[in-house]
């Protein structure tokens, strides 16, 4: 398998599904220069590098933090705020991941545990092929987009027992 990099969208996402879902990411990809568990990062058209979070080996360089209280709430946010360095990097990267909006489709995998059947899930998948010039992002094309019958088909095809949502009631 090996190590990867995430792509993360800060901002309006060129990236979608094929049920129109928003995809900001983290998408993974294998296809910069050396996969390192890198995080990078889009941000108006412009591909950026996160500053790891384990090279901050002394409180003096960690990331600067607060926290935002939500009104009228319980509630509050931690801000982080990480460094950011722009990226030069001109090639194409294949970027994907399962969409997390798409409603998952249920199966009985294949595997058995003990005489019984085990219950899987797999959700739509998504992935493109962007192009980077200097770090600027300079095109992005869909290469596969799963609706979620085409998950179903998929998996009818391999011979595994879907779980229709009538059987689920």
């Amino acid at each position: 398998m090996g190590l990867f990099d995430e792509v993360s969208v800060i901002g309006p996402s060129p990236f979608k599904c094929a049920s129109g879902h928003v995809q900001g990411g983290p998408f993974q990809t294998k296809s910069t220069e050396d996969p390192a568990m890198e995080r990078y990062y889009l941000a108006e058209g412009r591909l950026f590098l996160a500053d790891r979070l384990c090279d901050w080996d002394d409180d003096a360089s960690a990331p600067e933090q607060s926290v935002e209280h939500v009104p009228d709430s319980e509630q509050c946010i931690l801000v982080v705020k990480r460094p950011l360095t722009a990226q030069a990097m001109t090639r194409q990267l294949c970027v994907y991941r399962a969409c997390s909006r798409c409603k998952e489709v249920e199966y009985r995998s294949a595997t058995t545990a003990r005489f019984r059947d085990s219950l899987e899930s797999r959700s739509p998948w998504v992935e493109y092929e962007i192009t980077l010039i200097d770090g600027k992002l300079a095109r992005v094309v869909p290469i596969r987009l799963e609706t979620r019958e085409d998950v179903i088909r998929q998996l009818k095809e391999q011979g595994l027992s879907v779980v229709e949502e009538t059987a689920r009631r």
